[in-house]
């Protein structure tokens, strides 16, 4: 059953321009990049959310995204990197009036950053605990943008959240 909150107000359209392989994570704290490209492909909805986020980390990226939202529609630069542990993520507004989002972060540490400005970013959130307010379930496999993806819908349990769909490229489970 798919609830008309799936629609959301804004909705994003993805298509990743351009994608490699980052290595810059330590395995010591748990989280190896190199070795998520050569894990099998998961099986259940949460691991899918799983390597998704850990995707997010790992991979250095640009892509182009539309936005359309009770204000119109706006076309977006989004830009992923990651050196030496820390990750930069900038988003820009192609049209209308000149708006860039930055921030930058830790993929792992404690929160204490040699860095001053940089604050550690969590490369997972229990995926477990979001079971507890959202139903997550796959939907078929899809080309989009010429690449392999699944959908993964993640249905809220109340009236208080609002549910996503995302399409989850196969190879590297990036959005």
């Amino acid at each position: 059953m798919v609830r008309s909150r799936f629609v959301a107000c804004t909705a994003v359209t993805i298509c990743l321009m351009f994608l490699a392989v980052s290595a810059s994570a330590e395995s010591s704290k748990g989280f190896d990049c190199p070795q998520l490209a050569d894990k099998p492909a998961p099986s259940t909805a949460t691991e899918w959310l799983k390597r998704s986020m850990l995707a997010g980390h790992c991979y250095i990226f640009q892509a182009r995204a539309v936005r359309i939202s009770r204000e119109g529609v706006r076309t977006l630069a989004l830009s992923h990197d990651v050196r030496n542990g820390v990750v930069r993520e900038v988003a820009s507004y192609l049209d209308g009036p000149p708006v860039v989002y930055e921030r930058h972060g830790k993929i792992v540490g404690s929160g204490n950053s040699s860095r001053k400005g940089i604050n550690p970013t969590a490369p997972l959130l229990d995926a477990e605990r979001v079971g507890q307010f959202y139903r997550l379930t796959l939907g078929g496999e899809e080309r989009i943008a010429g690449r392999r993806s699944i959908r993964l819908d993640i249905e809220p349990l109340d009236s208080l959240r609002y549910g996503h769909r995302l399409w989850l490229d196969i190879q590297t489970g990036l959005p």
